[in-house]
């Protein structure tokens, strides 16, 4: 059998047990969502119910730290909505979570309304305060030093397909960024650790049918410096309005706009894994943004 064949068998038996464990009738709608690097994701119903199964090892050794993180979040902060557990699979081989019913953010943000955005990114702001003074037991530390790393690892991974697509100038461009600027600046702005989401952006963010907004996959949940959980936002209107909310300062704001530029680094290798060359291409055109010669937009 072959490995596309295996994949399928394990999606459609994954599909039917999601459906056995939350009791699902034949009318009920299960989408597999294949955009998650850890894991494979179920969504029942528009986000009725979210089923998570590993994709490695590793990943199921970190289901129950983020089974323990959904559950001090307790639903969220009162504003913003936040998937709350409710199936656990034996050994950690899955687990399900009542979700949020509406759509993802990254799929409508271009139809919404400056207020809307406004309105979004003040909610998240708050909410960030919120979580950000909570404290987990054991949460993994990533220090800024292992911020550099991460992207440098991941600027070698890669750069193959960065080469292919980038001038010899703007090759020597990002060089210069990844090797000098990016480590300096993130290390002479130094560090406010903080209990993080680690993975917020447009993609883990749900625009709820009545309005508000839901966070969504805790899984890369840790202590890093505040600023992590703002670099993920798309468009100034819904930073601003975060930012504002959070307590912005110009440490803060220095902090989001150097990671911000570098964050395309962190995503190239799960896109070329996934040969989405059209995906790879896009996040390619925003790594352009880090370079001095470009425009740069957070």
């Amino acid at each position: 059998m072959s490995a596309a064949e295996n994949r399928s068998e394990d999606i459609a038996h994954e599909i039917a047990l999601v459906r056995e464990v939350a009791k699902l009738d034949d009318g009920d709608e299960v989408t597999f969502d294949d955009e998650g690097w850890d894991s494979r994701a179920y969504i029942v119903n528009r986000g009725e119910a979210v089923f998570k199964f590993p994709r490695t090892a590793a990943a199921q050794a970190a289901y129950p730290g983020a089974i323990a993180t959904l559950r001090l979040i307790g639903g969220g902060d009162g504003t913003v909505r936040v998937p709350a557990v409710r199936w656990i699979g034996s050994g950690y081989s899955y687990f399900g979570c009542v979700g949020v019913v509406g759509r993802q953010l990254g799929h409508v943000q271009a139809q919404l309304e400056e207020s809307q955005l406004e309105r979004i990114g003040t909610d998240l702001g708050a909410f960030l305060a919120w979580l950000h003074r909570l404290t987990l037991p054991d949460a993994r530390v990533v220090t800024v030093a292992d911020e550099i790393a991460m992207f440098v690892r991941n600027y070698a991974a890669a750069l193959p397909a960065i080469e292919q697509r980038f001038t010899v100038g703007e090759l020597a461009e990002l060089e210069r960024f990844m090797a000098d600027e990016l480590p300096e600046t993130m290390r002479g702005l130094g560090s406010e650790p903080r209990l993080c989401h680690g993975d917020l952006g447009p993609y883990n963010l749900v625009l709820a049918d009545d309005g508000h907004i839901g966070v969504i996959d805790f899984g890369d949940m840790g202590v890093f410096d505040q600023s992590k959980d703002f670099i993920g936002f798309e468009g100034a209107t819904m930073l601003d309005a975060a930012l504002a909310a959070y307590g912005d300062t110009p440490t803060l704001r220095a902090k989001v706009d150097i990671r911000a530029r570098a964050l395309p680094i962190l995503d190239l290798p799960f896109l070329i894994s996934k040969g989405d060359e059209r995906a790879v291409d896009a996040c390619v055109d925003r790594l352009r943004g880090a370079l001095p010669t470009h425009d740069r937009r957070v």
